[in-house]
């Protein structure tokens, strides 16, 4: 039986049935402000809680900028 990572979403943990499988990648894609950066940070935030290991890549964002978008959310 596959291992499952919660997300901490607990919507896309039912869209997914349970989770991501441990040890996999993944990939988020798509246009401008579909939510890509928010999911992928509340993620690793879940994640880290739980002494998780995560890694964010942006390829276009500064750091600076990527706290300050941070702020808003609760789970930051």
């Amino acid at each position: 039986m596959v291992e499952l990572i919660e997300t901490g979403i607990p919507e896309l943990d039912e869209i997914l049935g349970g989770g991501i499988p441990k040890g996999n990648s993944v990939l988020l894609s798509g246009s401008c402000g579909t939510g890509k950066t928010i999911l992928g940070e509340q993620f690793l935030f879940e994640g880290a809680k739980k002494n998780e290991i995560g890694i964010y890549i942006s390829l276009s964002e500064p750091r600076d900028k990527i706290i300050s978008n941070l702020e808003p959310f609760k789970f930051y």
